[in-house]
């Protein structure tokens, strides 16, 4: 699915907001110039009224014009700065002026060798700042912007097969890239731990989109009983072989109902896995179904209050997947995961018999932000991950 550029003239554009000053100017002073000449009787009422309706015919047309082409005017800013989704992919005409940088209702136009920036807070050097938090796209100017060509899976079966595949690549990088990274290992995991309840020695905990067994490894080192299922089988090998036969691993798909016995467990963790999955009601079920009395859940997804992605069409309020690429050691991958309002992700955790006990936040800690410098400063002040803690509240039909 490839995004529909806008359409724009750059050159009219330009002539158009050139025309609209000009406008400005003699509207400015009609009105008090022309009265006068009327009183003086320097000129006769028809050449007043002929005036009035010629400058009234310029209002229509600079406005069906400026409807027609609405880019912001080339050469008014040293940077500019759009939040919100992008509709369309920014452009830039032969002179280097990015014409067409469309966010939640607003444009942005550079000088030549300016800047604009879609969610940052730190602009080139020289350039003034911009306001907001992230940095999820940068324009420079001038340029040659491309545009963004989007494959998205059209039901939940496929959009597994390729989720299983991107992780099967990444299986074998993961943890050395993870347990001592930015954003996995230093900014999420300590958050979803802490709220973990304590002491867990003698419990039962299911580790729900295992991964390479970083989280499963921590439950068997404070005692827990540990059951990890992965949609991906190469995950679920490393697992294994981090856990050194300790705990057990099998491979099962989030977005099916799992195969648990019911009142089996006492906890169950998952860490940024279910955003996969359209459904939040079938593996909240299912965790809802396996829980005895007074278990929990405490899992983690990306945060609804996040800087909308480049590949987002829709707004805070709809449910959409989204695309996003992004390196773990050698290895690229573009994955695709699910966007969804808080009301959403609440109404799904009530339906499922869950009570919200605690929320985190997570914010990096100062060791992290001095060792991660450049990747951890833009997630400051700025929603990226939550962490939620749920209770059972009722055991669903």
């Amino acid at each position: 699915m490839q995004p529909s550029p806008r359409r724009h003239a750059p050159p009219m554009a330009r002539s158009v907001h050139q025309l609209t000053l000009v406008h400005m100017v003699l509207c400015s002073f009609q009105a008090p110039v022309l009265l006068s000449l009327l009183l003086m009787r320097a000129i006769p009422f028809a050449v007043y009224a002929l005036i009035w309706s010629l400058l009234l015919a310029g209002d229509l047309c600079v406005d069906a014009v400026r409807r027609k082409y609405p880019s912001a005017p080339p050469a008014s800013y040293e940077g500019a700065y759009a939040t919100g989704t992008l509709e369309a992919p920014p452009t830039s005409d032969t002179s280097g002026h990015i014409t067409d940088a469309i966010g939640l209702g607003g444009r942005a136009a550079g000088l030549p060798g300016g800047w604009a920036s879609y969610g940052t807070n730190d602009p080139p050097a020289g350039g003034r700042q911009a306001i907001g938090c992230g940095s999820d796209l940068r324009l420079p100017v001038p340029g040659t912007i491309r545009q963004m060509t989007l494959d998205l899976p059209h039901d939940q079966p496929e959009h597994s097969r390729r989720t299983r595949a991107a992780y099967d690549r990444l299986a074998r990088v993961w943890s050395s890239d993870t347990d001592d990274g930015p954003f996995n290992g230093l900014l999420e995991r300590p958050a979803l731990r802490g709220l973990v309840p304590m002491p867990l020695s003698g419990l039962s905990v299911l580790d729900a989109g295992c991964g390479a067994g970083a989280q499963a490894e921590w439950l068997l080192d404070q005692g827990a009983d540990v059951i990890g299922i992965d949609l991906s089988p190469s995950m679920v090998e490393e697992a294994r072989r981090r856990c050194v036969g300790r705990g057990r691993f099998l491979v099962a798909d989030l977005a099916e109902p799992l195969p648990l016995e019911p009142q089996s467990l006492d906890g169950v963790i998952s860490s940024l896995a279910l955003h996969y999955v359209r459904e939040l009601r079938v593996p909240l079920g299912s965790f809802a179904r396996a829980l005895r009395p007074g278990g929990w859940v405490v899992m983690s997804l990306d945060h609804p209050f996040g800087l909308p992605l480049p590949s987002q069409r829709g707004g805070y309020f709809d449910t959409e997947l989204v695309a996003e690429s992004w390196r773990k050691g050698e290895v690229e991958v573009t994955q695709q995961h699910w966007r969804r309002p808080l009301s959403a992700v609440v109404d799904a955790i009530a339906g499922t018999g869950f009570a919200i006990d605690r929320i985190v936040e997570p914010q990096p800690s100062a060791e992290a932000l001095r060792r991660f410098p450049d990747e951890l400063t833009k997630v400051v002040g700025c929603p990226w991950f939550i962490v939620y803690r749920l209770l059972v509240r009722a055991q669903p039909s």
